[in-house]
């Protein structure tokens, strides 16, 4: 999950990241037309933030449970 996250959050344009994204997600089917939304103006951003949010939610609270908080 972290290197689509890095992937995603690149600077690279979304030309640049489609084939490892295909590569990543699947050439057929659903894959693909995951990665044709994915890829839609604002979409990709608005994942970014998504995934960096709920990814640190997860951290959080794998931290609080671990250490008995």
């Amino acid at each position: 999950m972290d290197s689509l996250v890095e992937l995603l959050s690149s600077p690279r344009s979304n030309e640049e990241i489609q084939l490892e994204l295909v590569e990543i997600l699947g050439f057929e089917g659903a894959g693909l037309q995951l990665v044709e939304d994915i890829l839609k103006p604002g979409t990709r951003s608005l994942l970014v933030d998504e995934l960096s949010a709920d990814h640190g939610s997860r951290t959080a609270s794998q931290v609080g449970s671990s250490t008995g908080l």
